[in-house]
């Protein structure tokens, strides 16, 4: 189990999480549940999800580009670049 700095064990902040509706969220049937909680590695809970969304209403499509600002580890890029066939740069500290 992954301890946290305040001694929190992850699976109790994990536990806290809201749990997205798929009737809510029609696309949530297209993902798995490691790709929308990130499997409690690099991204916050619901950041492909949110990427999904994003790239709906950008109208990705393959061939456009993309500016990842912030990326940290890259899933997102690597998400969006799988999915929907963009080319991403993506940059962070």
């Amino acid at each position: 189990m992954a301890q946290l700095a305040l001694g929190l064990m992850a699976e109790t902040v994990q536990a806290s999480f809201r749990r997205l509706e798929p009737a809510r969220y029609p696309i949530l049937h297209h993902m798995t549940r490691d790709e929308i909680y990130g499997n409690g590695g690099w991204m916050a809970p619901g950041g492909l999800l949110l990427a999904s969304i994003l790239a709906e209403q950008l109208c990705l499509r393959p061939g456009h580009r993309v500016l990842d600002l912030g990326c940290g580890h890259g899933q997102s890029s690597l998400f969006l670049a799988s999915r929907y066939g963009v080319s991403v740069v993506s940059l962070d500290l």
